[in-house]
């Protein structure tokens, strides 16, 4: 359904319900069968390595085969297991495939091993300041900013981060439908909820005016972001 609408890139982690005994073999088998029976030579498949949620790792190995075996269907990684020195494995040993990193602090030093770029959750709540890290030249340059980047995580990180970020999205956008999460997350009470939004705002209109995010009558800067802003 994603590849005939068009989209991009379809990111897939190996199933979650069964842990133990699965093998290298079987993950790729898992792939295999996906692509298989999806059978779209559009599909750009981006391989999730998440360990800590499906407890499969997606390793080396497995990556290699399926690029072999389905050359230009397998477009990337995201990594999320939280290991810079495997994410820089993957870069250079792949490095015809677009590795992106889920751990915003580690992006500093691996976009200059070629990293991709980050599929993260703090992109969606301080998407310019983000950006501007990105586009500086060096990883010098790009560590700068990490203390700004963690102060503001440092706010999320009261509570679950999903409904933390939900609740400033919705407090940006004035649309309180944002703050609805799925079981078995819970939105956040209200009191700390409004407590932590009042922070995060506060946090974001501290920052350099090209670096905020959120509604404080800042000019666009970038075509590259979407702020968070009211209609």
């Amino acid at each position: 359904h994603a590849t005939d609408a068009g989209v991009e890139g379809v990111l897939l982690m190996p199933p979650c319900a069964y842990r133990d005994g699965i093998t290298e073999d079987g993950t790729f088998r898992f792939f295999e069968a996906v692509i298989d029976r999806v059978e779209r030579s559009a599909l750009r498949l981006y391989l999730y390595h998440f360990p800590g949620i499906s407890g499969v790792p997606i390793t080396a190995g497995v990556v290699r085969r399926l690029d072999e075996r389905y050359p230009g269907t397998i477009a990337g990684i995201k990594d999320s297991g939280g290991d810079a020195d495997y994410t820089e494995m993957l870069v250079r040993r792949f490095s015809h495939l677009s590795i992106f990193t889920g751990s915003e602090v580690d992006v500093p030093d691996l976009m200059a091993t070629g990293l991709r770029g980050t599929i993260c959750g703090l992109g969606n709540v301080m998407p310019r300041l983000m950006r501007v890290m990105m586009d500086q030249p060096t990883a010098f340059d790009r560590r700068a900013f990490l203390p700004l980047i963690l102060s503001g995580d440092v706010i999320l990180s009261r509570g679950p981060f999903i409904p933390s970020a939900k609740s400033v999205v919705a407090a940006s956008l004035g649309d309180p439908d944002w703050r609805r999460v799925l079981p078995p997350l819970a939105e956040i009470p209200i009191l700390e909820r409004d407590r932590l939004v009042a922070d995060f705002d506060r946090w974001d209109a501290s920052l350099p005016a090209e670096c905020q995010s959120l509604d404080h009558d800042v000019s666009p800067t970038s075509g590259k972001v979407v702020s968070l802003r009211r209609a």
